[in-house]
């Protein structure tokens, strides 16, 4: 049928033209990095202010946390890319079904509706996870490089409501090891974080390790 033909090239142009290509990913990591650096920062600092009571300076990731990190936003910006162009060719494929004679118009004023519900709570989610991990991440590295031990963690914040926090929440008091094989962010949308009791021996101030 002539009519299919001209709309799957009509559909093959405007999948380029709202598929996410090489340099957009390329920006996404940077945005991505520029996030995990910022909660790199901000978590090393709640940290200095929990153990030694005052605002001390926190420094950018260096060496192989920097590393860690760029590998991380590179993953996540090569995920998102996958996910959002396998949904672009997904709803293309809708709206071809819907209207398989549908002119240009008709793709466009449907895309740009698509995409704009979806952005209104795709990107914060996922950002949400991120800077979660991050912090997980920067908290792990500040007890060991000041080689603080303490004597449990239990897990915080909002009222669990998955089984998997659920189970952490009943664990009560947990040791490292612990935290180390339940991770949190443990899902997506996860808002918990494994907080260490007080009283764990700190190293001198002059000491502090806060990124270097």
């Amino acid at each position: 049928m002539p009519g299919l033909e001209r709309d799957t090239k009509l559909l093959r142009v405007t999948r380029l033209l709202y598929q996410m290509t090489a340099d957009e990913t390329a920006a996404l990591t940077e945005q991505i990095y520029q996030q995990e650096r910022r909660a790199w920062l901000t978590a090393l600092r709640e940290k200095a202010r929990q153990y030694y009571g005052k605002s001390l300076t926190a420094y950018d990731p260096v060496g192989d946390d920097l590393k860690h990190l760029k590998d991380r936003a590179r993953w996540h910006a090569e995920s998102i890319t996958r996910t959002y162009n396998r949904q672009v060719e997904s709803q293309l494929n809708k709206l071809f079904s819907a209207n398989p004679r549908g002119n240009r118009n008709y793709y466009a004023k449907a895309m740009e509706a698509w995409v704009k519900k979806r952005n209104a709570w795709h990107p914060d989610a996922v950002a949400g996870g991120i800077v979660g991990e991050t912090r997980e991440y920067a908290k792990a590295r500040f007890l060991e490089m000041n080689r603080i031990r303490p004597r449990g963690f239990v897990l915080s914040g909002p009222s669990p409501v998955c089984d998997e926090c659920m189970a952490a929440l009943a664990a009560g008091v947990v040791t490292l090891e612990y935290t180390q094989r339940v991770r949190m962010p443990n899902h997506w949308r996860c808002d918990h974080e494994w907080e260490e009791l007080p009283g764990a021996k700190v190293p001198p101030l002059r000491d502090v390790w806060l990124g270097r």
